[in-house]
């Protein structure tokens, strides 16, 4: 599937201004994907590097391929870590919220984008693996040491974006490669949020 990513670049601009990070600060992008963010953070003027399991696109010095699970960088690192849409993917998502922590300096920022379930959170067997509630979210996140300082829902960003995609891929093929049908993400309320969280 083409990568799931509502809001694009404006939103990862939108929540970088809100932290508002020193010229030069050390950004850490998890699930970076092909890069483009970890592109958009060096133009920006940060020291930027990205990982992921399975990086796309053509190979970058700045892309390290790694799990989320098992960052390859020391402790107390970086200023911000970024993970754009790729929580509900992981396979312990508890697993990656705890290397996030370790590699972030004291009251560094940790910058989420991802679905999640407005309703009773929801387990698929696709690329997505679990939504988590806000609450749910919420908790976990307190369980390694961050605090949630601001949550937006983002349904519309959300909406616009799988539209374009159904319309790409089709219905039946879009919602396979998510794990569920139509029917079921429903059922959970499927919604998209941006969050910020300071450890």
């Amino acid at each position: 599937m083409a990568a799931f990513r509502p809001g694009g670049l404006s939103m990862t601009a939108e929540l970088l201004n809100k932290i508002a990070l020193p010229h030069g600060a050390p950004i850490l992008d998890v699930g970076c994907g092909c890069g483009d963010t970890v592109e958009y953070l060096k133009q920006a003027g940060f020291k930027a590097v990205g990982i992921d399991k399975a990086p796309g696109g053509r190979l970058r010095p700045y892309i390290i391929e790694a799990a989320a699970g098992a960052l390859p960088f020391e402790a107390a690192a970086f200023d911000a870590v970024i993970c754009e849409c790729c929580l509900s993917l992981f396979g312990s998502a508890e697993a990656a919220l705890a290397e996030m922590a370790r590699v972030l300096k004291k009251e560094a920022f940790l910058l989420l984008s991802d679905l999640y379930s407005a309703r009773g959170g929801a387990r698929f067997t696709g690329e997505v693996r679990r939504l988590y509630t806000k609450t749910e979210l919420e908790a976990l996140l307190a369980a390694n040491g961050f605090i949630t300082i601001a949550f937006e829902d983002r349904l519309y960003e959300m909406k616009s974006y799988a539209a374009q995609l159904i319309m790409d891929m089709g219905a039946e093929a879009f919602y396979k490669s998510m794990g569920g049908t139509a029917c079921d993400f429903r059922a959970a309320g499927c919604s998209y949020y941006s969050l910020i969280a300071v450890k």
